[in-house]
């Protein structure tokens, strides 16, 4: 049997050797698949709720939020509050459509006579032109932005048929550090 002896000056060479070879690039392909809820984000169009100039407040932007924030939507953007509309049935359906969307949401808000105000929205597929969903809320002024929770909750609902908890206090969650 034979032993193998190394001089002192071999081994460091050797060491130092093994060294620039990891600091060499690795010669590796790297594939990323995107697999789950972000892979195929789902085209919304949220339309500016009609009278949302008078609560103060852009619950549209709420609704949007929430379900961007989920991963499963993609937001279309759709500008101010445009002129009123038939909300049950849009005319601009078709031109959400060809502008990628899959969903619209329209809805409005306005003040009741006993001072509560009524949320009411409507959900429509636009590239089948029909109605999805709808709800209407009537809240106080304290509760309005819980009512634009619970639409985004319901919508998400609606086209996930998952459950969602935009509506619970507990709705978002960050680690910082």
């Amino acid at each position: 049997m034979t032993t193998l002896k190394f001089s002192r000056r071999q081994l460091v060479g050797a060491g130092v050797a093994a060294g620039l070879m990891t600091s060499l690039p690795a010669m590796a392909e790297l594939q990323v698949s995107i697999t789950g809820v972000g892979a195929n984000q789902l085209p919304i169009a949220i339309k500016v709720l009609e009278g949302t100039s008078l609560v103060g407040e852009d619950l549209s932007a709420v609704i949007g939020a929430d379900l961007e924030r989920s991963g499963a939507f993609r937001l279309i953007p759709t500008g101010a509050e445009d002129t009123a509309e038939d909300l049950s049935k849009p005319e601009s359906l078709p031109h959400w459509a060809q502008a990628g969307a899959n969903a619209l949401v329209v809805g409005s808000v306005k003040q009741l006579s006993d001072g509560r105000w009524e949320v009411k929205y409507f959900l429509h597929d636009a590239v089948s032109n029909t109605m999805l969903d709808s709800g209407q809320f009537v809240v106080s002024k304290k509760q309005i932005r819980m009512a634009a929770h619970r639409v985004a909750d319901r919508i998400y609902t609606k086209l996930t048929g998952e459950n969602p908890m935009f509506a619970s206090r507990l709705v978002y969650v960050s680690q910082l550090g």
